[in-house]
C-alpha cells in the first residue's frame, strides 16, 4: 500500500518518538483511539498493549485499532 505524504511525515514523526513518549503524548492531549499500522508500528503496539486503560477493539496483519477506558 502506497503511503500519501501526510502518512509518510506522520511515520517519521513515530520513527523519532519512543514508545513511552507517545503514551504521554496520548494522555496530554487526551487521545481516545489509536489506528496502527500492525507491519510498522510493532514496539508502540506492545507498549500500549501493556497498559491497564487501552485495550484492543480491531487487529488484523494490517491494522491494530486501540481505544482507551479512560474519559476525561
Amino acid at each position: 500500500m502506497e503511503r500519501s505524504p501526510l502518512q509518510q511525515a506522520m511515520q517519521v514523526e513515530l520513527a523519532i518518538c519512543l514508545p513511552h513518549e507517545w503514551l504521554q503524548l496520548f494522555e496530554e492531549e487526551n487521545v481516545q483511539l489509536a489506528i496502527l499500522d500492525a507491519q510498522l508500528d510493532t514496539e508502540l503496539i506492545e507498549t500500549i498493549r501493556l497498559q491497564p486503560e487501552w485495550q484492543v477493539d480491531f487487529e488484523d496483519d494490517e491494522l491494530v485499532i486501540f481505544t482507551s477506558a479512560k474519559r476525561h
